[in-house]
């Protein structure tokens, strides 16, 4: 594949992405839908040129959103978890059964802790609704999490088996 083509897919990728992450500013439970939908836009050209560049869009499309967003939670989800873990999903996935949910677990957790501790300390504590809200969040977005984990092998297999050949992005 000639070089100006694997760039214009892949700018085209980080733009869409950014977009979408624009939009979750708008909808009201946007901010925790709009970066799992980049996510999923990451996956063709990732799967198509491989995993180092799934890292690149998602740095690139993590900055974009970072500096034009003005829904900071949301931002930080893409950047902390959403938009790599598809990425680093594959070597998760060598695990063995019980350390494979050990390690995803563990990951999406502390990404978590860190984008809202982040958003804690830049908000300078706004917000805070006590304990028990927290706990429900946090459980409420293991739940998430969990989906999206089911989700994105399916996402996967419908880029294989479907738009591959549709969008014709051949190594």
């Amino acid at each position: 594949m000639r070089p100006a083509k694997r760039i214009a897919v892949c700018g085209l990728t980080v733009a869409l992405a950014t977009v979408f992450l624009l939009l979750g500013g708008v909808i009201g439970v946007g901010t925790y839908i709009m970066p799992l939908l980049a996510g999923f836009l990451l996956l063709p050209a990732g799967r198509a040129y491989g995993w180092k560049y799934h890292l690149l869009l998602w740095i690139a499309a993590s900055i974009l959103t970072l500096l034009l967003t003005p829904d900071l939670e949301e931002g930080l989800m893409f950047l902390c978890f959403f938009g790599w873990y598809p990425a680093a999903r594959p070597g998760l996935e060598r695990l063995g059964q019980p350390w494979r949910w050990a390690a995803k677990l563990l990951a999406f957790n502390a990404a978590l802790a860190v984008a809202e501790g982040v958003l804690y300390f830049l908000t300078v504590g706004e917000g805070t609704e006590g304990l028990w809200l927290l706990v429900v969040f946090w459980v409420l977005m293991n739940v998430v999490f969990l989906l999206y984990d089911t989700l994105v092998p399916r996402a996967e297999q419908l880029y294989e088996r479907r738009l591959k050949s549709a969008l014709h992005l051949d190594r």
